[in-house]
């Protein structure tokens, strides 16, 4: 396999977490803003179903669980980062001193609060740039 087919699968399977982790923080956003009767009223067309909801919250616990683990035990063990921009990840990610303590907090709320989504922000941001990183790297090589 040449360099840019393991850079465009490592940059494919970097872009369906950052959707998938996107979409769940917006579904979870969405459910946040029907729980106020104003809102309901502004955005009559603004719908979340049951099943999204739960999906959502499958899909973040993984994903905390699973970066966890990355950062607890230094572990390589990953379905949602890929190994090329692994290393890079975990040590821009070990810079926030209370990134562990947030994830263990929102793993045992039941729901996202409003500092729970500025905590996946950050996350998504490091996954969005690393992102970045593999496009040039991708552009690069083969020209």
């Amino acid at each position: 396999m040449s360099d840019v087919s393991v850079i465009s699968n490592q940059y494919d399977k970097l872009v369906q977490t950052s959707d998938r982790i996107i979409n769940s923080v917006i579904t979870f956003q969405k459910s946040n803003m029907l729980e106020d009767q104003h809102n309901r009223q502004l955005y009559p067309k603004l719908k979340v179903s049951e099943g999204e909801v739960t999906e959502a919250k499958k899909t973040i616990r993984a994903f905390l669980n699973n970066l966890l683990e990355l950062l607890d035990k230094d572990s390589n063990n990953t379905e949602f980062i890929p190994l090329l921009v692994l290393d890079d990840y975990k040590k821009k990610l070990s810079q926030n001193p209370y990134l562990e303590e947030n994830i263990k907090k929102m793993l045992l709320q039941e729901d996202l609060k409003p500092d729970d989504i500025e905590t996946l922000d950050n996350i998504i941001a490091v996954i969005e740039n690393e992102r970045g990183i593999l496009f040039r790297k991708m552009r690069t090589s083969r020209g």
